[in-house]
C-alpha cells in the first residue's frame, strides 16, 4: 500500500514536531516536509518539492495566512486535501477555511 505523503504549515515550530511525531506514528503516513508559512509552502512546490496528498495548514501563520494559502492552492491544484488545523474558538476562521476549499 502507498504511504500517504503528508505536509504541516506551521509556525510554531515545537507543534510542527509534534503533529509530525504523531503522523509519522502511522504506518501509511509520512511527513515530506514542514513549512513555517504559506508563501514557504507556495515557494517550495513550484521549485519543484513534490506535492503531497495532504496538507495540514494552520489557519493562523504569518507571511500568507492558512486561509489565503488554501484559496490559492485549491485554484492551482483544486484536488489536493487540505485540512485545516487551529486552537481558536472562533467559529469564523474556520466557515472561512471550508469556503476556501479545506
Amino acid at each position: 500500500m502507498k504511504r500517504c505523503t503528508v505536509v504541516i504549515v506551521e509556525d510554531h515550530i515545537l507543534i510542527a514536531q509534534a503533529i509530525k511525531g504523531l503522523v509519522n506514528s502511522f504506518d501509511n503516513y509520512y511527513v515530506s516536509y514542514i513549512c513555517s508559512n504559506g508563501k514557504e509552502l507556495l515557494t517550495r512546490i513550484k521549485a519543484g518539492e513534490p506535492l503531497p496528498d495532504v496538507i495540514l495548514m494552520d489557519v493562523n501563520i504569518p507571511v500568507l495566512n492558512g486561509i489565503e494559502t488554501t484559496r490559492l492552492l485549491k485554484v492551482l491544484y483544486p484536488d489536493l486535501k487540505i485540512i485545516a488545523l487551529t486552537v481558536d474558538a472562533d467559529e469564523t476562521s474556520v466557515v472561512n477555511m471550508f469556503k476556501a476549499g479545506a
